[in-house]
C-alpha cells in the first residue's frame, strides 16, 4: 500500500459512514435543520454554521501539503474510477 493511500485509509477510518450517520439522525426529530460547523477565522475563533443544501457522492484523494483529504482539481475520468486509481476515494459530501 502506498503512503499517500495508507494516510488517506487511515484518516477515512475516523469518519462517519453512511450508516452511521443514518443511526445518528434517526434520534433526531424529522423536520430538525441539519447544519456543519465551520470556523469562522477571525480572531475569536467563532464557530458559524452553514445549512446543509446538497448531498453527493465524490471522490477526495490525499494532499501531503495539507497533510489532510482534498478534493480533486478536476472531476476524475471514468477510466481512471474503473481502474481503481489507488489514490481516489469514493466519500459522501454534505454541502
Amino acid at each position: 500500500m502506498s503512503e499517500d493511500k495508507e494516510k488517506a485509509t487511515k484518516r477515512l477510518s475516523h469518519a462517519f459512514t453512511v450508516k452511521d450517520l443514518i443511526d445518528q439522525l434517526s434520534h433526531c426529530p424529522s423536520d430538525s435543520p441539519v447544519v456543519f460547523k465551520y470556523p469562522s477565522g477571525d480572531y475569536w475563533h467563532t464557530r458559524l454554521a452553514g445549512g446543509v443544501e446538497l448531498v453527493r457522492e465524490a471522490y477526495v484523494l490525499w494532499s501531503e501539503y495539507h497533510r489532510s483529504l482534498q478534493f480533486p482539481q478536476e472531476r476524475p475520468e471514468d477510466s481512471d474510477i474503473q481502474e481503481g486509481r489507488d489514490e481516489l476515494f469514493p466519500v459522501i459530501v454534505l454541502e
